[in-house]
């Protein structure tokens, strides 16, 4: 078994007669299998798109997606959306469902020894194999994208041709020597070829460090190992742009992936992680090596646990797939591959804070422990885990600070980090507060959502200028240790301004302070989001209207307000028995407004409420503290 020979398979088929936690890991499993033979297995005869294009652009949200293809495709609030795009974005999603049903079909006729399972697989495969040559999905693909055969984008071609190669593997014992043959020269042939050509378009780019290269690798390692051919394994491992390559341009000393997303830092892993489980299939330990500056596998996914919150959820910073994919997905995009990368994780390392956080995302996704990494990995039960002794920690080249205060129930992860590429927000001195101000993440990027809110100054706690976004730095904001807490400042973020946001903790309370100085006098926004229902003390309720007449500001609608005044403001809410209390005034007269804005992508059905100072002048001080009581619901 070329990719998966490492593997105590002895052991895992022997599993389909466990007990106890191991026992509804397998049943999980056998009834994914059993539901993926009650559907449809037919394959989409023509390739598929850009899954970011499977939205409603009216409401910027992903549209509900179903294994059949239709005509039109609901939209969450109820209208029906259709279109050549859209169907291609459909014709992705669908490809790459049926490219993991194929892996857990093998799979689940090599645990089950069931010829239903193996048959099923086998009709998926072949037909690939028939339809591979007639893709040219690169055509369609726009101009900016890295094209691939059987989608736009030759990321999502490595996406679904790894569980495909995971099948090939598999089904080795009901594969002869002709028909391997025959599959090796129509799929995984040509497969190798759209990858090589991606691969080395990326270097002739001079974007190496890109999160696609991580994805390339995997595929061309896995391909490579199938084949038995050197020059590809070379390429993918020891090569230029290789894993090694990538790992020491790609990855921070801290051991955070370069974009500064919680996402694509996961995505990255993920790929190193079934890269490197391929290369132990043939003698070759990944997970031993380790860069330059001292990055390896084990360190990104500490860098994750050390982002954690006490539920066990993770900061949404900036781009990535941080909404509910829907369908196959159970959940967010971001939690199921999560899963993948911590079962994995789990089973090499053994960290209890690996189960912790896989654990927290099998409950935010709602789904049973019975998926294709936990069949071949799970040795341990996960089931009440407990939170780890999570401190105070500081990613210091990636620009992450995570503030865990003694006594209180809140955690801050302030953002002041470099620029990570085109997934960056211009949120830098941001601050998210866990439980009730967290960072709103990304909506699909097939939309505006992204670049014309999202991504801006505005849709974040941040200080805004002018009424513009801050610009993006090419280092790190000046982070300081102070007694009681820390600091962070730059003087880049706008011309002529110099920002400084400190950041204590007394008792249950956390004290806010930003200050700004500037020789010019500016128009300042104080901006903090307060999600979930709040009361407000001492604001007017208006008719509604918009905070200006272009993004982002347009997508504010303004429906409070109080007059200039120099009286601080309060506002409180209750989470958890928890009555959680906001109090912010600054050293000069401020308007308060109060508005909605787009939603957070974790529950993107409903909107955001922001509060915004609004005042100005050169040298201003705002104060807040962000305190906490017990009470009654």
């Amino acid at each position: 078994m070329k990719l998966l020979g490492h593997l105590d398979w002895e052991w895992v088929t022997a599993q389909s007669h466990a007990e106890g936690w191991r026992a509804h890991v397998i049943q999980s499993f056998s009834d994914r299998c059993e539901r993926v033979l009650e559907t449809s297995l037919e394959v989409p005869s023509a390739p598929g798109g850009w899954m970011h294009q499977f939205i409603c652009e009216e409401h910027w949200l992903p549209l509900v997606y179903e294994t059949e293809q239709k005509e039109v495709y609901r939209c969450p609030h109820g209208h029906n959306v259709g279109g050549p795009e859209v169907h291609a974005a459909w014709r992705a999603l669908r490809h790459r469902e049926l490219g993991d049903d194929l892996r857990d079909l093998a799979l689940g006729a090599l645990v089950f020894d069931d010829t239903r399972f193996a048959d099923a697989a086998l009709t998926l495969l072949r037909r690939y194999a028939e339809l591979y040559a007639t893709f040219n999905a690169g055509e369609a693909a726009q101009a900016w994208m890295l094209r691939g055969r059987a989608f736009h984008q030759a990321l999502t071609e490595a996406l679904w041709a790894i569980p495909v190669m995971h099948a090939i593997t598999l089904l080795d014992a009901h594969i002869g020597t002709a028909e391997k043959r025959s599959l090796y020269g129509h799929l995984l042939v040509p497969m190798a070829e759209t990858f090589k050509v991606a691969h080395e378009e990326l270097i002739r780019q001079g974007r190496v460090e890109s999160n696609y290269t991580a994805w390339l690798n995997a595929a061309l390692g896995c391909v490579g190992f199938l084949l038995e051919s050197d020059e590809l394994v070379r390429r993918a491992i020891e090569g230029e742009g290789g894993f090694y390559h990538h790992l020491s341009l790609a990855v921070r000393p801290d051991g955070f992936e370069y974009e500064g997303s919680v996402y694509y830092h996961n995505f990255v892993v993920l790929a190193y992680v079934l890269l490197a489980e391929a290369a132990l299939g043939n003698g070759i330990d990944l997970y031993r090596y380790t860069a330059p500056e001292g990055q390896n596998i084990r360190a990104m996914m500490d860098a994750t646990l050390s982002l954690a919150y006490p539920d066990g959820s993770l900061p949404f910073l900036n781009d990535g797939a941080y909404w509910d994919g829907g369908g196959y997905w159970k959940g967010s995009i971001l939690d199921r591959e999560l899963c993948e990368v911590y079962e994995i994780g789990y089973s090499r390392f053994g960290e209890p804070g690996y189960g912790w956080l896989l654990a927290s995302a099998y409950r935010r996704r709602g789904c049973s422990r019975g998926e294709w990494a936990a069949v071949l990995y799970a040795k341990d039960p996960i089931d009440g885990k407990e939170a780890p002794p999570l401190r105070t920690s500081v990613l210091p080249d990636s620009g992450i600070a995570t503030l865990r205060p003694t006594r209180a129930s809140h955690v801050v992860t302030l953002v002041y980090g470099p620029d990570g590429g085109s997934h960056t927000h211009h949120d830098r001195l941001s601050l998210s507060i866990w439980p009730w101000s967290t960072d709103p993440g990304t909506l699909p990027y097939g939309g505006r959502s992204r670049k014309d809110w999202y991504q801006h100054s505005l849709a974040h706690n941040v200080l805004v200028v002018d009424g513009t976004s801050q610009a993006i730095l090419s280092s790190c904001c000046v982070f300081s240790e102070e007694e009681d807490g820390v600091s962070v400042a730059s003087d880049k973020l706008y011309e002529g301004v110099f920002v400084k946001r400190s950041i204590a903790f007394h008792d249950s309370a956390v004290l806010d302070v930003m200050s700004v100085s500037s020789e010019q006098e500016h128009s300042l926004w104080w901006v903090l989001f307060l999600d979930g229902t709040w009361e407000i003390d001492g604001v007017t309720e208006v008719p509604s209207e918009h905070l200006g007449t272009a993004p982002p500001d347009l997508f504010v609608e303004v429906s409070a307000r109080r007059g200039k005044s120099n009286e601080p403001l309060s506002a409180c809410t209750v989470r958890d028995s928890v009555r959680y209390k906001v109090e912010v005034g600054a050293s000069v007269p401020f308007e308060v407004l109060v508005g909605k804005t787009p939603p957070h992508a974790s529950h993107y059905l409903g909107q955001r409420e922001v509060l915004i100072l609004c005042c100005e002048g050169r040298d201003v001080r705002f104060e807040a503290s962000y305190g906490e009581e017990k009470g009654d619901e």
